[in-house]
């Protein structure tokens, strides 16, 4: 299934670069053609939870770095744009894997509490980095991408603390009664 939607992805930005322009950009960006991503990240997530990718588990190490180098040279190579229609199994296999490293730097790092609160924000993120970079290209606003960055991210974990957590209380709340 998995499979199948990411490549009716495929075929979609395919064809979407044919209409080009900002058209193009704001269809790829829709969220329902991003489902395809969405289902990939909760398949492989229920996979890790229950524990039923067993090779990926015994050969993580390896296959984290194999991922490093076929995304190192994907993006040296350039095939297609917009890039993520390539990288993006790629990148869910190296996340797999990377969530499955044992006592290692890396997972002591990814195992840090303010990678977990980044990983929560990380909607937020997603919502909210092209409004604030459309609104900054119409401003004639060009900072460095490293202070966009930045600020993004502090939006990010603001959005997440005062809108995404207390409507996720108050739902729990109103579903438990």
């Amino acid at each position: 299934m998995a499979i199948a939607l990411f490549g009716t992805q495929i075929f979609i930005i395919c064809a979407l670069k044919m209409i080009g322009g900002k058209t193009n950009f704001l269809i790829s960006q829709f969220p329902l053609t991003h489902f395809p991503d969405f289902f990939i990240g909760v398949t492989l997530g229920y996979f890790h939870v229950e524990k039923k990718i067993n090779f990926i588990r015994n050969n993580s190490t390896w296959i984290f770095l194999g991922s490093l180098v076929v995304i190192g040279l994907i993006s040296a190579w350039h095939p297609v744009n917009p890039m993520y229609v390539i990288l993006e199994p790629i990148f869910a296999v190296l996340i797999l894997s990377a969530a499955n490293l044992r006592l290692s730097i890396v997972s002591s790092i990814l195992a840090n509490r303010g990678f977990g609160k980044l990983g929560e924000a990380s909607y937020s993120l997603y919502i909210l980095h092209v409004p604030c970079l459309s609104l900054l290209l119409a401003f004639g606003i060009k900072a460095p991408w490293q202070l966009i960055l930045l600020g993004l991210i502090g939006l990010s974990l603001a959005s997440h603390a005062l809108v995404e957590e207390p409507a996720r209380k108050r739902l729990r709340k109103a579903l438990s009664r």
